[in-house]
């Protein structure tokens, strides 16, 4: 008879156990669930910013490239005689000196920022040879 009640005890005490688990993993599980709608928000807002970002970008270079041409309408310079390398050349250059110049008085500052800040292309001036070997 006392093994009876022995076992019928211990039966309880498994049964509670089992059934705390099954609680502390439908707990487990809903946390993770939530976790998960979390991170895909998450991500999701992310992918958002990523796309306004790239848009920005495009659009800058596309003003630039815009005032570039304006800069040389202005400046009545001959499409026909201009040398593609040599512009390339020269806002590379250029550049590259404002690079320099601003590493020299802040260099903690970032190259990209530097980049977003340089207005060179605004002051540029552009040299056209007029001789026949770059035509």
């Amino acid at each position: 008879m006392l093994e009876n009640l022995d076992f019928e005890g211990r039966k309880k005490r498994c049964e509670f156990r089992l059934i705390g688990l099954n609680t502390k993993k439908n707990d487990i599980i809903k946390s993770i669930n939530i976790m998960q709608k979390f991170l895909i928000e998450k991500r999701n807002k992310l992918q958002e910013v990523d796309k306004e970002i790239c848009k920005t970008e495009e659009e800058i270079f596309t003003l630039e490239a815009q005032e570039f041409a304006l800069n040389l309408k202005n400046n009545k310079v001959d499409i026909k005689k201009l040398n593609a390398n040599k512009v390339a050349q020269t806002i590379i250059e250029q550049k590259d000196i404002l690079l320099k110049e601003e590493n020299e008085v802040s260099p903690d500052r970032e190259n990209t920022e530097l980049l977003l800040d340089d207005k060179s292309i605004d002051n540029m001036t552009i040299n056209v040879d007029k001789s026949e070997e770059d035509l």
